[in-house]
Parts: structure tokens; C-alpha cells; sequence
């Protein structure tokens, strides 16, 4: 179906009461915050199923983030063990080079 009329419109308070115009604010001032959008349905049903895939390709992202985010805390864990018992090893190699071995 083609047709001439805009996808969307807005319903605004001119002061004098309501009008349907295609910008929500006509007057440039930035003073009609209260107008209510109207989109057209096929307009409306296109943008719908445009959501649904951005929805489905930002999930799909988000999970590979997780994913990649519990891999490099794994990594970070691992690597701090290693830096914990290189530092207390060394520090006791310090203990037994300043005592001579006593304890």
C-alpha cells in the first residue's frame, strides 16, 4: 500500500487548543515537551520488527561480551595466584637472605 500521508504526526497544545502538526515543536521555542506522537500502523509495524532484530543482534553482542568478560576474569584470577605466591616466595627467599636461614 502506498500512501502520501507522513508516518508520523504529533498532537500539540497551541494554547488555543489542539493541533495535529508533523514536528512537536512548530515554534522552535522547545515549549511543546507535551506532545503526543502518532505513527502510522505499517510505519509503526516496520519499526517494530526493526527493533526486534537490533534487539536480537545487541543480545547476541551482550552475550559475547559476558562471555569474553568471565574468560578474562578467569585469566585475572590465575594471573593474580601466580603473582601472590611469586611475591610470598620471594619474600621469604628476602626472610632467609637477611636471618641466615633462622627463623
Amino acid at each position: 500500500m502506498t500512501t502520501n500521508n507522513p508516518e508520523v504526526i504529533y498532537l500539540i497544545d497551541t494554547g488555543d487548543g489542539v493541533a495535529w502538526c508533523d514536528d512537536p515543536d512548530p515554534t522552535g521555542y522547545g515549549e511543546c515537551n507535551d506532545a503526543v506522537k502518532y505513527v502510522r500502523g505499517d510505519a509503526y509495524e516496520a519499526l517494530q520488527a526493526e527493533f526486534v532484530i537490533r534487539l536480537d543482534e545487541l543480545s547476541a553482542r551482550n552475550y559475547e561480551l559476558r562471555m569474553g568478560l568471565a574468560e578474562k576474569t578467569s585469566e585475572c584470577e590465575k594471573l593474580r595466584k601466580v603473582m601472590s605466591d611469586s611475591y610470598i616466595q620471594g619474600s621469604n627467599d628476602c626472610h632467609k637472605a637477611m636471618t641466615g636461614g633462622r627463623k
